[in-house]
């Protein structure tokens, strides 16, 4: 409570304090109406109370140190500068009027040498101002210049020389008026740099609507109301006028005063170029040079003025060279900031920049990607010194294959670009043909030869109107293409691009989707594709297919986004919305006395995640058989990790979960597989089913395998049938089960109970009969 009111006494105080000083000098005038000693005295005595009270509010406010609200916060040092000038500047009155009071008639003494002691002082708080305007600027506009002193400094020198050259007749009396009036000199050169720099610091960093900024403005002008008061003092009115120039000095305190107290206005830095202290400066420089070149034609130069103008140009000067420094190395950075360092091409930025310049200008051009193929192999095994010495030779290469007006530029990695304009552009085509065939070959430590190549895509700007990040796109689109194809040079295609876009979409339309259990239920279906046995054609099981019922695309099948999903991590959401969903159909058809299975593919990638476990041991908690839940697994799965596959496999075994290899045939080390896993089902991929009718090996590896799987006690499960005899010579050789379009395609549960039950009725009609669908 105390320190508020305070506070409130001292806020109440100040903003009377200005009011005050202005009634002082407004009173001028009235010297006439009083005798001069008394009207002095009494101007003098007021002063010093005044210096006193003010002296001691801004030591409160310094104590007090601000309020430190966000807007403040890094104006503290400001503030704390100005305050302290203020302070100084109180002082310094203080001292003027009490030495004018003890000894007013003795010459030389009281009044010239308060004079002097008072314009000493004032001079002497102008530094801490000035520290503070420069601070204040840097906080508001981020510009932090080092020669700010040195402008400040050289702005003040010239003023001096210009106001000893404006009022020359005081050498003749004396040491003493002399220093009476350089003093005066120096109070106004302060003046105007402060008020000159708080003006431009507002101007620059946006406070015009701050009254701080005013506030501050007001107090630096009034040492140049100082100096309408004579620079003489004498008797009677003389030392009156006098008393009442520090009495307008006590009014900048007060102001300062109540600029510090006032809240921030809290705005975002505007930043500010370094122009902005450039054109001070050479207002310095154009001053001292014409103050030199008036010394020069003078008949009696003054040393003061010349020494004084000599050094402003010489700070000038040294701020100039300081700026072509700056560019110099501005240059250079821009320089650097558009070249690679590895390889010494054009960077990224330099080619969007080229890119976008050739397309403001409506030029034809092309733009090659090229995407090195192998690259990371061999900086993986040789190091990143051999990758960097290649990516240098591939450079020089690349270089000796395009046209001289062409812009060849390293992205990153080990991605270039090349740019071709006009007649270049026509011929980029053939150019893409050189870059692929111009690998670079280098030796490694080891001796031997590495040789890269590289794949090219080429766009066109073929649209008008084409941004350059486009033209980028599409070159990156044709890269991808030609990669895609095992290398070489491919071409921008829309039809390609729009799929590769309705691509990108579904991949973010399937992350949101995933991300909803609720529409995962909605939009992720589950068909059902019936297993049935040979010898009888009864359906034993059905397999679970996933499809997703897009709301703007339709059904879509597996192979749609299938990859999509693995791609995007989200085969936990798939398996899991299969598993439960073909729990809940097995306890539909076991209500309805139908003992089938359910098969359920699981994802290679999938069997190395712990979640697996967990969403089988969820599924086991819904009262399930798991002999009738088969988990279909590829020799794919096995080959990502083969122990990490083989102890989920087991694990799942363990669990009662009955295993089928899917795919038997297509991989590479399946009789190894066959002796390590606990499957009890072999499942013959349809790329053989296709074929045993015309090919006789083929019929005897279907046969062969049959042989195995029984002898393994193991049922061999054929996929993909589609016509009467097929299926008659999958029953020759000694094949178990088959599924296919012969019997249906994938099913919905309703559809699938329909077809079951025709399936049914029919075979207890007539059996041996296939049921369409």
């Amino acid at each position: 409570m105390t320190q508020a009111r305070n506070i409130s006494w001292t806020g109440h105080v100040l903003r009377h304090a200005p009011v005050a000083g202005l009634v002082l000098s407004a009173a001028t005038p009235l010297a006439a109406l009083v005798p001069a000693r008394a009207a002095a005295f009494l101007t003098q005595s007021v002063n010093c109370l005044l210096a006193i009270y003010l002296a001691t509010v801004t030591v409160v406010l310094l104590r007090r140190n601000l309020r430190r609200d966000i807007a403040e916060e890094n104006e503290i040092q400001v503030w704390r500068y100005l305050l302290l000038g203020a302070l100084i500047l109180a002082v310094a009155v203080l001292a003027g009027q009490s030495a004018a009071l003890l000894a007013p008639d003795v010459y030389p003494g009281g009044a010239d040498l308060g004079w002097i002691v008072f314009t000493v002082g004032c001079v002497t708080a102008g530094p801490f101002f000035y520290q503070g305007l420069v601070r204040w600027k840097r906080v508001r506009t981020a510009l932090a210049d080092p020669a700010d002193v040195l402008n400040g400094v050289g702005a003040w020198m010239v003023v001096v020389a210009i106001a000893n050259l404006l009022h020359e007749p005081h050498t003749a009396d004396g040491m003493l008026e002399f220093w009476r009036f350089e003093a005066g000199y120096a109070l106004i050169a302060a003046g105007v740099v402060l008020l000159g720099s708080v003006l431009v610091i507002a101007r620059l960093s946006g406070l015009g609507a701050d009254g701080r900024a005013w506030l501050v403005a007001a107090a630096m002008a009034m040492p140049l109301l100082v100096a309408v008061a004579p620079l003489t003092l004498g008797e009677g009115p003389r030392s009156y006028r006098a008393a009442t120039a520090q009495g307008l000095i006590l009014v900048a305190v007060a102001l300062i005063g109540l600029a510090a107290q006032r809240p921030a206005r809290f705005s975002e830095v505007r930043p500010a170029m370094t122009e902005s202290t450039t054109a001070g400066a050479l207002t310095v420089l154009v001053a001292g040079v014409l103050v030199l070149i008036r010394q020069a034609l003078s008949a009696e130069p003054d040393h003061l003025v010349t020494g004084l103008s000599g050094l402003a140009v010489l700070g000038a000067s040294f701020r100039f060279f300081t700026v072509v420094r700056d560019l110099a190395v501005l240059a250079r950075a821009r320089e650097e900031a558009l070249t690679d360092e590895l390889t010494g091409v054009a960077n990224r930025r330099a080619m969007v920049l080229a890119v976008d310049h050739a397309l403001a200008q409506g030029r034809p051009l092309a733009l090659l990607l090229i995407d090195l193929d192998r690259f990371k192999i061999i900086n993986d095994r040789y190091g990143h010194a051999v990758g960097d010495r290649l990516l240098q030779d591939v450079t020089a290469s690349f270089r000796r294959q395009i046209p001289d007006d062409g812009l060849l530029a390293r992205l990153g990695g080990d991605e270039f670009a090349v740019l071709l304009t006009g007649t270049g552009a026509q011929d980029a085509e053939r150019t893409a043909d050189r870059l692929v065939e111009a690998g670079a070959t280098y030796r490694s430590l080891d001796g031997r030869p590495l040789r890269v190549y590289a794949s090219v895509g080429v766009a066109r700007n073929d649209v008008p109107g084409m941004p350059g990040v486009e033209l980028l796109r599409r070159a990156d689109v044709a890269m991808y293409r030609a990669k895609s194809s095992g290398g070489g040079v491919g071409r921008y295609d829309s039809a390609l691009d729009a799929a590769a876009q309705e691509e990108l979409d579904l991949a973010e339309d399937l992350q949101w989707v995933c991300s909803q259990p609720s529409v995962v239920a909605e939009q992720i279906k589950v068909f059902f594709q019936p297993q049935v046995r040979l010898h009888d054609q009864r359906v034993v099981g059905a397999e679970a297919l996933a499809r997703w019922q897009h709301p703007r695309h339709g059904l879509l099948g597996p192979s749609r986004f299938i990859d999509l999903v693995e791609n995007q991590g989200l085969m936990g959401v798939l398996t899991e919305r299969m598993l439960h969903e073909a729990a809940t159909q097995w306890h539909r058809w076991r209500a309805q006395g139908r003992e089938l299975r359910v098969s359920v593919n699981l994802s290679a990638g999938f069997l190395a995640e712990p979640r697996l476990l967990e969403i089988l041991d969820d599924v086991l908690r819904r009262d399930i058989d798991p002999a009738q839940f088969v988990m279909e697994i590829t020799e794919t799965g096995f080959m990502v990790d083969p122990q990490l596959a083989a102890g989920t496999i087991r694990a799942m075994a363990e669990r009662g979960f009955a295993i089928s290899i899917d795919d038997y045939g297509t991989g590479y080390s399946s009789l190894s597989y066959l002796n390590d896993i606990p499957a009890t089902e072999l499942k013959i991929d349809r790329t053989f089913t296709q074929r045993i009718l015309r090919d006789d090996r083929t019929a005897a590896i279907v046969a062969g395998t049959g042989q195995i799987a029984h002898r393994l006690n193991m049922r061999l499960l054929v996929e993909g049938v589609e016509d009467e005899a097929t299926l008659a010579e999958l029953g020759e050789l000694g094949c178990d089960e088959a599924q296919g379009y012969l019997f249906s395609p994938p099913l919905s549960t309703d559809a699938f109970l329909a077809w079951l039950e025709r399936h049914e009725t029919a075979l207890d009609s007539a059996p041996g009969t296939a049921v369409p669908a």
